[in-house]
C-alpha cells in the first residue's frame, strides 16, 4: 500500500469527480428504493450508509491479495477515501437535520 500511496493523488485528479458522483447516486438510489419498499427511517438511513460504504476494503484485500498490491489497489484505495467521507457527510445531515446532541448517541429516530 505504502508504494500506491503516490498514485492515490493523481487518480484523485482524473477521477475523483467520477467516484464520488458514483458514490452519491448510489446512495440516493439507496434511499429512494428503500423509501419506495415503505421501510422505516432507521432502515432507510441503514441501507443508505451501507450502499454508500460497500465493498472499499474488499476491493484493497482482493487487490493486494490476487494482485500483489500496488497500483492494482488504488482505485479501491481513492474509492474508500471518498466513500467514507460521504458517509460521515451523510451522517453529519441526518444529525443537523434531526436535532440530535451528543447525548443522544445511541437513540435513532424512530
Amino acid at each position: 500500500m505504502a508504494e500506491a500511496r503516490e498514485e492515490v493523488v493523481p487518480y484523485f485528479a482524473q477521477a475523483g469527480l467520477v467516484i464520488l458522483v458514483l458514490n452519491v447516486v448510489m446512495m440516493v438510489a439507496a434511499w429512494t428504493i428503500a423509501r419506495g419498499l415503505a421501510s422505516g427511517p432507521r432502515q432507510r438511513i441503514a441501507v443508505t450508509i451501507e450502499c454508500g460504504l460497500q465493498n472499499g476494503a474488499m476491493a484493497i484485500a482482493v487487490g493486494v491479495l490476487l494482485f500483489d498490491g500496488g497500483l492494482a489497489i488504488v482505485p479501491a484505495a481513492a474509492y474508500s477515501l471518498i466513500m467514507f467521507a460521504t458517509a460521515l457527510l451523510y451522517l453529519g445531515l441526518l444529525r443537523r437535520d434531526r436535532g440530535w446532541s451528543a447525548t443522544e448517541r445511541g437513540r435513532w429516530p424512530g
